[in-house]
C-alpha cells in the first residue's frame, strides 16, 4: 500500500485514512462532550410493591461550547443481599451548552424489601456509533419498597369492634377536635367554654353550645406472625406470609395516619422487631411500613423476643390483633409458653386471631387501594423482581 501511495492514487489508503479519521473523531467528540456533564437522580417519596413509580434524571451540561447529543442513562439496581440485580435506563436526545435537561423512567417492583441504586452511568456513541464513551457516577441511593396494599371493606372498623376490639372503641368528649359538628344545644354545667356558639347565644339571649358526634377510638397492638411452613417457598410472592404482611401494612397505615387512633406494631419474624410504640401521623406510619418491608419469614419466628420487647417498652394497648398465616391452634402447639401469655388477653376478650388463609376475604375487597404519594404510570416502564 505504501508503494502504491508513492506511485500515485491508492483507494485502499484513502479508505484506511477515512476509517482511522472517523475513529479518532468518534473517540474525541464523544469523550469531549461528556467531560462537563453532570447527572443526578430524583426518587419518588415512596415505592409500593406492584405500583409503578417514576425515577427522574437531571442532566446538566457545564460546557460553554460543546453540546451533548444522544445521551443514554443507565442505573444499576441491586437487592440488599445483592442476590439479584437489574438495569434501568432513560434517554436525553440533546443537552445544549449551559443547559439542563431531564428524563424519566418508570419502574415497578414485584417484591417488597430494601434495594440500592449503585452505579449511575451516562453514555453516548454520537456521532458515528463506532464506540461508546461512558461517564460513571457511583452515587448510591437506598430504596425501601413497601408491601402491597389491600382495599379494606367499608365495615372494617365495625369488624374490629365485633371481633375482639370492642372495648378499645371508647367514647371521647374532650373538645371540638374530637368529633363532627352536627348541631346546637343549650348550655349545661361541665361544658367547655370553647364550645359556646357566641353568635347564636347573642341572638337567643342564652348560652348555646355546639354539639359534636362522639368519635370512637382504636387503641391496638398488631402482631404480625411471619410464620411460613417448612415446605413453602419464601421467595414466592403469593405465599400466605405476603398476604399477612400486606394486610398488616394496610391496617397500620389506615390507623396510624388517623388523628384519633393509636397503633403499635410488632413484627414476629426471623428477627423480631417492635416497629413503633403507640402514636400516630405520617412519620409513624412510614416507620411501620419500612419495618414491614423488611420482614423475613421463618418456620420458627422469634415469639419470645417479640413478647419481651412488648414488655420492655411497656406497650399498653387495650386490644391485640394477631395477623398470621396459621391458626391459633397451630401456634399454641409449637409455642406453648407464648400461647399462655396470649391467653391472658384471650380471657379478657382483648385478643383477636386473624388467619389470612381463611379470614382474608372478610377484610378486603378485590380492587387495589390508591395510596397517597403513589406515582402514576408513564409511557416507559421497567419491572423488577428479586
Amino acid at each position: 500500500m505504501l508503494g502504491g501511495a508513492l506511485r500515485g492514487f491508492n483507494l485502499l489508503l484513502v479508505l484506511a485514512g477515512l476509517m482511522v479519521g472517523a475513529l479518532i473523531m468518534q473517540w474525541r467528540w464523544s469523550r469531549r462532550s461528556l467531560e462537563r456533564i453532570t447527572a443526578k437522580r430524583t426518587l419518588p417519596s415512596e415505592f409500593i410493591t406492584g405500583r409503578t413509580a417514576t425515577i427522574r434524571y437531571q442532566v446538566q451540561n457545564l460546557s460553554n461550547w460543546i453540546p451533548a447529543w444522544m445521551l443514554r442513562i443507565e442505573d444499576s439496581i441491586q437487592s440488599e443481599s445483592a442476590s439479584a440485580s437489574d438495569t434501568i435506563s432513560a434517554g436525553v436526545p440533546l443537552v445544549e451548552p449551559n443547559a439542563t435537561r431531564s428524563s424519566s423512567t418508570a419502574i415497578r417492583f414485584t417484591r417488597r424489601g430494601r434495594y440500592r441504586l449503585v452505579n449511575l452511568r451516562v453514555m453516548t456513541s454520537f456521532p458515528f456509533s463506532l464506540s461508546t464513551s461512558t461517564l460513571h457516577d457511583t452515587q448510591p441511593d437506598e430504596i425501601i419498597v413497601y408491601p402491597a396494599f389491600y382495599q379494606l371493606r367499608r365495615n372494617w372498623r365495625k369488624r374490629l369492634a365485633h371481633q375482639g376490639a370492642g372495648n378499645s372503641l371508647h367514647r371521647r368528649r374532650q373538645g371540638p377536635a374530637e368529633g363532627e359538628f352536627y348541631g346546637l344545644r343549650s348550655w349545661k354545667n361541665g361544658d367547655s367554654l370553647r364550645w359556646i356558639h357566641w353568635r347564636t347565644s347573642a341572638r337567643i339571649g342564652e348560652l348555646a353550645v355546639r354539639q359534636f358526634e362522639h368519635q370512637r377510638r382504636l387503641d391496638l397492638c398488631i402482631l404480625l406472625d411471619a410464620w411460613i411452613g417448612p415446605d413453602e417457598n419464601t421467595q414466592d410472592s403469593s405465599n400466605p406470609v405476603e398476604s399477612a404482611v400486606s394486610l398488616a401494612a394496610t391496617l397500620t397505615s389506615e390507623i396510624a395516619t388517623s388523628s384519633n387512633d393509636q397503633v403499635a406494631l410488632v413484627c414476629v419474624a426471623k428477627n423480631s422487631l417492635l416497629a413503633s410504640g403507640p402514636g400516630g401521623g405520617d412519620r409513624v406510619a412510614r416507620q411501620m411500613l419500612e419495618a414491614l418491608a423488611q420482614v423475613e419469614s421463618s418456620p420458627t419466628p422469634d415469639w419470645e423476643s417479640a413478647l419481651q420487647q412488648l414488655s420492655d417498652h411497656r406497650v399498653r394497648a387495650k386490644e391485640m390483633i394477631v395477623i398470621s398465616s396459621r391458626t391459633q391452634a397451630e401456634f399454641s402447639q409449637s409455642h406453648e409458653a407464648e400461647a399462655q401469655t396470649l391467653d391472658n388477653w384471650q380471657r379478657r376478650g382483648h385478643l383477636h386471631w386473624l388467619d389470612v388463609r381463611s379470614d382474608l376475604s372478610r377484610w378486603i375487597q378485590d380492587a387495589p387501594r390508591k395510596h397517597i404519594g403513589a406515582s402514576s404510570p408513564s409511557s416507559k416502564e421497567a419491572s423488577y423482581a428479586e
